[in-house]
């Protein structure tokens, strides 16, 4: 198995807000949480639809800002299905565990990869970035 930091992309964590992936221009880059809500977090064409779909009923659709970065909120789910024109991506994160004080959590899949991390407060956050 590869050493830590080989497979895994460089990810700026923002405490309670979007992680930024650096590199990354993926319909999917990212999902934030603190275990209640997911922050999913992509680029797509400039002022393009994203619409999130989940199998527990949620639909919501955003607009992607000027230079194509898009975000919404949503509640935790199983599953999600993000879709953009003709873009589709279906995501099942696994989040890492929670870490101790001091350390940073790491969690590698097939779907990809999660990092978790103590937040000042001892409120954890996780971080979580498809494969390929």
């Amino acid at each position: 198995m590869p050493a830590v930091g080989e497979t895994a992309p460089a990810i700026l964590g923002a405490p309670g807000g979007r992680s930024f992936v650096f590199g990354a221009r993926r319909l999917v880059e990212a999902i934030d949480t603190d275990g209640a809500i997911w922050l999913v977090s992509g680029t797509v064409e400039p002022e393009a639809e994203v619409t999130l779909n989940a199998a527990g009923g949620l639909s919501l659709t955003v607009r992607a800002d000027a230079a194509g970065a898009w975000q919404a909120q949503v509640p935790a789910e199983p599953s999600l299905v993000v879709r953009s024109g003709a873009r589709s991506a279906t995501v099942s994160p696994r989040f890492a565990e929670s870490p101790d004080v001091g350390t940073i959590a790491y969690l590698e899949s097939p779907q990809g990869v999660s990092f978790a991390w103590r937040l000042p407060d001892g409120a954890v956050q996780r971080t979580w970035t498809p494969a390929g």
